[in-house]
């Protein structure tokens, strides 16, 4: 149960236990029961007005813009008291943020790779193939076994890039 359908539990006229007993058999604490929230400043209202203003025209700026366009309107406000604005009103600058979902391929296992038929002249299979993985390039080092003619740090013909 949340906190605050706790706190709605908390009966005030009830004789047979007592605020405090109640709080403590809710596991809420007694303060935020006589607590109420300060209303918003005029101040504030006339400072979220432009800014929501200025957002469905530039829905692009970010809170440093933001303040910069305020104060040129005559308004004292700080980054601070922006981003806090913002925050409360919902206020998100649109664009483009980094693709994040791809994840660190840099550490792939040998195990991890697909096994396919290598165009390695004497591979007669693919666990005859060596493979090696340097810190940005999985390549083929060698054919292992008798069937092989090339040294084993020749050139390969099979190497791709890990991004």
């Amino acid at each position: 149960m949340s906190a605050p359908a706790r706190l709605a539990l908390v009966d005030a006229s009830e004789p047979a236990l007592s605020i405090v007993a109640q709080c403590r058999l809710l596991r809420v604490a007694r303060s935020t029961l006589y607590y109420r929230p300060a209303s918003v400043s005029a101040d504030d209202l006339a400072v979220m007005r432009r800014m929501d203003e200025l957002y469905l025209a530039t829905p692009f700026y970010g809170s440093r813009r933001m303040t910069a366009v305020l104060r040129r309107d005559g308004l004292a406000v700080n980054r601070k008291r922006v981003r806090r604005l913002m925050r409360v009103m919902g206020l998100e600058a649109i664009y483009q943020k980094p693709n994040t979902s791809g994840g660190h391929r840099l550490a792939i296992a040998i195990s991890e790779i697909p096994p396919r038929e290598p165009r390695i002249p004497g591979a007669a299979r693919p666990s005859m193939v060596r493979w090696e993985l340097s810190k940005r390039r999985l390549r083929v080092a060698g054919v292992s076994g008798r069937l092989s003619s090339r040294p084993a740090g020749g050139r390969s013909s099979r190497c791709g890039r890990i991004r």
